[in-house]
């Protein structure tokens, strides 16, 4: 068997084929000289060292080369060293101050590249965020790395953490790191120009190759508008959203016309579209774009949508990837033929009505793209 299929049957125990394939192409059209970077805490170097060189080994193997970075008193650090000299026959280490411009950073980057060495930034004169800022023009996915893995709120992970929403119960530290990730993300441009997210070293992988994820994303709130007409909207752009996140063709762009209110996030990375229909009100495309799932505009999106509509009801293809989301935002759902109906606010007496209606409704697409 060949290398390249050995190493997508082991991506294949982290997801599913269309996100690992999907990302694996995207990191590797990257114009740049690592995909991301991995910022390991100390901690990590002392218990998880080998996880980090098996991770790196692996990626190699798939031509994907990350950065890696160590900023304040850690890139000095014996453990740091210790792992340079461990894995000197796969990484380069590039000592940087504040007299090294930019330019020159991406010049090493690239000399570690054509070596087919992992540049490993050593940043002993900047904080974490300060250091993260200078290497955001080589990447824009830095992953912190520590045991601890995502935060934690109570038993359960937090997937995506901003200063105004995060529980009572996360701890100081994190609190802490959720402020720095968020300035930063501010500082660099907004979710499209930066990404920063907190995970384990042993769930990297898995990090890096689903949507959905295995971390903490740290990311300001999405800017979602509420339009009730279309004459503000950009056609197109919503359309293209729309084709290209169901993958398939539109059979008639004259459905818009139906749409009693739009929800879209402002740079058409995702949409929601409701119409109200004799059976109430109908939510009839929930859209998020390939590039921008995992980055929580669904939720965003979800939480605006429910904020604002007091009843209202959808359906989903059974088996679509999605679905269980659904089943666990909805107040109930029935599944009829191809279809499950979800609901929400919907007095018991309408749901005959809600599920006749979904079940009845002629598709909007066409099979294939």
């Amino acid at each position: 068997m060949m290398l390249e299929d050995t190493l997508r049957l082991l991506l294949g125990g982290i997801g599913r084929s269309e996100e690992y394939e999907f990302y694996l192409n995207r990191f590797r059209a990257y114009d740049s000289p690592c995909f991301c970077f991995l910022i390991p805490d100390i901690e990590t170097m002392t218990s998880a060292r080998a996880s980090i060189l098996a991770n790196l080994e692996f990626l190699m193997k798939l031509e994907l080369y990350p950065g890696i970075l160590f900023s304040g008193m850690a890139a000095s650090h014996s453990l740091v060293q210790d792992f340079i000299l461990q894995a000197s026959g796969i990484v380069k280490p590039i000592p940087l101050d504040s007299n090294t411009p930019g330019a020159r950073a991406l010049e090493l980057a690239q000399e570690a590249r054509a070596a087919f060495r992992i540049p490993i930034f050593l940043r002993p004169d900047l904080t974490l965020d300060r250091a993260i800022l200078s290497l955001s023009t080589i990447a824009q996915r830095f992953h912190l790395l520590r045991l601890a893995g995502p935060i934690q709120n109570q038993n359960s992970t937090v997937p995506y953490a901003d200063p105004l929403s995060l529980p009572e119960s996360v701890s100081p530290a994190d609190r802490a790191l959720t402020l720095m990730s968020d300035a930063v993300v501010k500082s660099a441009g907004g979710p499209e120009s930066i990404h920063i997210s907190l995970c384990t070293p042993h769930q990297l992988l898995h990090e890096i190759f689903t949507v959905k994820g295995s971390g903490t994303i740290f990311r300001p709130m999405s800017a979602i508008l509420h339009l009730k007409t279309g004459r503000e909207l950009d056609e197109r752009r919503l359309i293209d959203l729309l084709e290209t996140s169901f993958q398939k063709k539109l059979k008639n762009q004259e459905f818009l016309t139906n749409v009693t209110d739009f929800y879209l996030e402002a740079n058409y990375r995702g949409a929601v579209l409701l119409e109200s229909v004799p059976a109430g009100t109908y939510l009839s495309k929930f859209a998020v774009s390939t590039q921008a799932r995992g980055d929580g505009i669904a939720q965003d999106l979800w939480d605006a949508v429910a904020k604002d509509q007091g009843s209202f009801f959808w359906r989903a293809r059974r088996g679509n990837s999605i679905e269980k989301w659904y089943a666990r935002i909805a107040d109930g759902f029935q599944r009829s033929g191809k279809w499950v109906i979800f609901w929400k606010n919907v007095e018991p007496h309408r749901l005959p009505d809600v599920i006749r209606y979904c079940e009845e409704r002629t598709e909007d697409f066409y099979n294939v793209l």
